[in-house]
């Protein structure tokens, strides 16, 4: 179901019920396609990280029309100047452009913070995450490893992409 408003914020401490309820709405699809896993374990571990200041440089939920959490986006401290990003999106919401907002208010914060690359890993089979990097992130290589797919993004060119080509402010 395509939400017809759509609302990118910073996560705040609060939501951590709402992020859970997300994740128990999954198929376990998703759920491996996100954590590598069909167990609900890493899901826990990771609501746990986006509120610790130590392990998650930066997160944003999106919420729907009626003020569910039907997103999240995060930035996760990586080597120097660098950062993995995750995404995840509601079953009924996937494909409706709600991971490219996040991605967007992941890369502005990922500027703002002086970060040169970001890294994300990706399940072989996840084709909704591979065609967004391929649209919206033509800069960014993957390369296979173990099973996974490592994307890794320029942040410099993917704004400069977005600033030029999707017309978004980034």
């Amino acid at each position: 179901m395509r939400p017809a408003t759509v609302r990118i914020r910073p996560f705040r401490a609060t939501d951590g019920t709402a992020v859970r309820a997300l994740f128990d709405r999954w198929s376990d699809q998703s759920t491996y396609y996100r954590f590598l896993s069909v167990s609900r374990s890493p899901a826990v571990g990771y609501v746990d990280a986006l509120g610790d200041p130590e392990r998650t440089m930066y997160a944003v939920v999106a919420t729907g029309d009626t003020g569910k959490v039907i997103g999240v986006g995060s930035l996760h401290r990586a080597a120097h100047n660098s950062a993995e990003f995750g995404l995840a999106v509601d079953d009924s919401a996937q494909g409706h452009g709600v991971g490219t907002r996040l991605l967007a208010a992941l890369l502005r914060n990922a500027r703002q913070q002086q970060l040169a690359v970001l890294n994300a890993y990706v399940e072989p089979g996840n084709h909704r995450m591979l065609e967004l990097v391929t649209d919206e992130l033509p800069d960014a290589t993957r390369e296979l490893r173990d099973g996974v797919i490592t994307v890794t993004v320029p942040v410099n060119a993917a704004v400069h992409h977005w600033s030029t080509h999707v017309n978004a402010e980034v």
